[in-house]
């Protein structure tokens, strides 16, 4: 009997891995093909060390791309490779590399194509989605599985794109060698999507090969069920793997025992309210559910909503999770949040003694240990001197975004940092390998990536402060001279003052001897776009700000001050009133103009209402601390704000609101007890206190909330 067989199936189904498994031994097959990274075939025995599951091989190109194969014990893939590798069968990889071009924009090997056709199968079958119907189709017992797979996948395969057709002419390929070679005696395990075509591979003499790429690699990591599941935004095999692990491992009978074992443990130990009877009416619900939908026993989603019904009393604002696919989202209630997650389990992977790994993870392992620097659970905190080896090797690790290491706060000489131990760290290690073999290197490999993306001055200011912060020297030289070129190209001023007020920081830590000749350039370049300017927005006003403190406290910089000078008299006279408050409040600031009496003449000569709100705006974000001290000042605004009609004064009101935004509590409290003093009021508490109704402060963040998603949604 013929034994020539392509298993189209799921990636990630129990009940796809028992057919595999199935199969395997019914067929006793000489060569099993089964989709995964091709450049890997010489190192299977890697896979086979005695790892803890769930695992993935994490394969990349240095700059270029990276992807996952991950596999837990229930992964059809897996199935196929320990069961083909114990019957002696010769076993390989038949998948395009992760750097080939056709998977490029994949960093997911096993992700679910979405077609229409599953939609629109479930909705005609009266499913939510399409994880509720393969629940119903095929995680069900039943009988002829295979063929139902196949029918199921020839109905939903739509379309090909031209990256899945070069795949899948490589697949074919693949089994066209072991066809002519072990002529009937071949089994091809791969996604359903790929197998109608694969079924159809002609033999031919030769395994195809590939050109090799430079800069390529491929390790182990350890893998997590919270990381393979789709409710944390994996996009490929099942939801709850957690769930589907209990399938695999006592039928799906058992595992719905199993499941409210987890829910009942994860909803206590959360201090969530869980009595017997909601237990017993969650049971009763839920196989009632599935006597409904016609199954034996209760499966994820009768589960689920038989939870739901029990446990929740309040009206839910969204749609369940599980009727659809994708992550959480925000506003969830906390309970479906822990059922999602205790459906979704804890296990995490954990690969053998001996499993080869890249020199980085060795590395940062030895240099936290060396530099008393290694995560611990609960976290710590710990203080480190800025610009100094440990304040580098942290700076690098945030630049991997390794899990667990966490900037708390940031002064003038000293960073505090949070070391939370996580167990993804040596995964995210091995995966951070893709940016270089060392973390010096890869740390520069990140911030090559950001800076591929072309940006501005600003955007190149912030990369150089990264690799200054972390030390990163021969990067740093050679952005030094970009940043140079691009402020002196720069036209935004807003760009321009955010890349200053960068460079100007790092120059106030020490930490760039070398960017006096940068920031006195920098500096008259956005005099000369401040004068030139015929509006202006908050950004500006910024921008303005950094100036002012470039030139009162850069005494050592070679600044071109009597210019400023000049600049600021002639806006004060001629500009946009921001601008001419800002214009004051830099020379008031600076002790160069009686602040005081300029303000209140520039007050008093506002027209019409509005404008106030404008000059105050560039004024008070300049000259914080001398407005405070000028009662006279403020005694004129009281009065012209009470002259104000409603409609005038409503005119005025946002334009003012902006502007004394720009005191913190403490500064705003000060400018209160001025006021207070003028009506005779023994305290500031009744000008402070907010006498709104908090239900409508509530409603109208709640509006504010919504206008952000609808701008949001429309890209306006």
């Amino acid at each position: 009997m013929a034994t020539r067989r392509v298993l189209g199936l799921r990636h990630h189904s129990p009940a796809c891995a028992r057919l595999v498994e199935r199969v395997l031994r019914e067929v006793r097959p000489a060569c099993v093909l089964i989709e995964g990274p091709c450049d890997f075939n010489g190192r299977l025995d890697e896979l086979l060390l005695g790892h803890q599951l769930p695992l993935a091989v994490f394969s990349f190109q240095k700059g270029e791309c990276a992807a996952w194969t991950p596999f837990c014990a229930y992964s059809p893939e897996w199935v196929a490779l320990t069961v083909g590798r114990e019957l002696g069968a010769e076993v390989r990889f038949m998948d395009l590399p992760a750097w080939h071009r056709s998977m490029r924009e994949r960093t997911n090997r096993y992700a679910d194509r979405r077609e229409p056709g599953q939609d629109q199968l479930a909705r005609e079958l009266g499913f939510d989605d399409p994880d509720s119907l393969w629940d119903h189709l095929f995680e069900h017992p039943g009988d002829d599985l295979e063929d139902r797979l196949r029918r199921y996948f020839q109905t939903i395969r739509t379309s090909v794109s031209p990256e899945d057709a070069e795949r899948e002419a490589y697949m074919a390929a693949c089994l066209g060698w072991a066809r002519h070679t072990y002529e009937d005696r071949v089994v091809a395990v791969c996604g359903g999507y790929h197998a109608p075509f694969l079924e159809h591979a002609l033999p031919r003499p030769e395994w195809p090969e590939l050109e090799p790429a430079s800069d390529t690699g491929s390790y182990l990591v350890p893998f997590s069920f919270h990381r393979l599941d789709s409710f944390q935004g994996y996009d490929a095999g099942m939801p709850s793997p957690g769930y589907y692990q209990h399938v695999w491992e006592a039928g799906a009978g058992e595992a719905a025992r199993r499941a409210l074992h987890d829910v009942t443990h994860r909803l206590r130990d959360k201090k969530l309210a869980l009595s017997s009877a909601d237990l017993v009416a969650a049971s009763t619900l839920s196989h009632g559910l599935a006597r409904l939908r016609g199954h034996d026993f209760p499966m994820r989603t009768d589960l689920l909503d038989g939870l739901v019904g029990a446990l929740v009393k309040e009206a839910l604002q969204s749609e369940l999770p599980w009727s659809r696919r994708g992550m959480l989202e925000p506003g969830t209630d906390p309970v479906l949040v822990e059922l999602v997650a205790a459906f979704s389990g804890q296990r995490v992977g954990k690969l053998a003694g001996g499993t080869p790994r890249p020199p980085l993870v060795d590395e940062v392992l030895a240099g936290l240990e060396a530099l008393d620097l290694k995560p611990t659970r609960p976290a710590r905190q710990v203080t480190v001197e800025v610009g100094t080896q440990r304040s580098y090797f942290l700076r690098r690790l945030a630049l991997l975004r390794l899990p667990g290491f966490h900037l708390k706060a940031e002064q003038l000489v000293e960073e505090t940092w949070t070391l939370q131990e996580s167990s993804d760290l040596e995964a995210a290690l091995v995966e951070a390998s893709a940016y270089g073999s060392d973390l010096e290197q890869a740390a520069i490999g990140v911030l090559r990536q950001a800076l591929s993306g072309e940006p501005d001055a600003a955007g190149l200011a912030a990369c150089l402060a990264l690799a200054v912060r972390a030390g990163l020297s021969e990067l740093g030289r050679e952005l030094v001279q970009e940043v140079a070129r691009a402020l002196g190209a720069e036209v935004d001023l807003e760009l321009l003052g955010g890349a200053l007020q960068t460079l100007f920081g790092l120059y106030r830590q020490k930490l760039a001897p070398d960017f006096p000749p940068i920031l006195e350039a920098g500096f008259a370049r956005g005099l000369w776009l401040f004068e030139g300017l015929d509006g202006a927005t908050p950004g500006i006003v910024k921008a303005v700000v950094t100036l002012r403190d470039m030139h009162k406290l850069g005494r050592e910089l070679k600044l071109a001050r009597e210019l400023a000078e000049g600049v600021m008299r002639r806006r004060l006279k001629d500009a946009p009133r921001v601008c001419q408050g800002a214009a004051l409040g830099y020379l008031w600031s600076l002790e160069l103009v009686p602040g005081a009496e300029e303000a209140e003449q520039a007050v008093r000569a506002l027209h019409p209402p509005e404008a106030l709100g404008d000059f105050l705006a560039g004024l008070f974000a300049l000259a914080r601390e001398e407005v405070q001290r000028a009662e006279g000042l403020l005694m004129l605004l009281d009065q012209l704000l009470k002259g104000l009609d409603r409609t005038d004064f409503l005119r005025a009101l946002p334009g003012l609101r902006l502007a004394f935004s720009a005191f913190p509590p403490r500064e705003r409290q000060a400018v209160a007890a001025i006021v207070a003093r003028l009506y005779g009021l023994e305290s500031t508490f009744e000008l402070l206190r907010n006498a709104v109704d908090p239900a409508l402060v509530a409603a109208g963040m709640q509006l504010d909330a919504e206008l952000e998603r609808t701008i949001e949604r429309y890209g306006l």
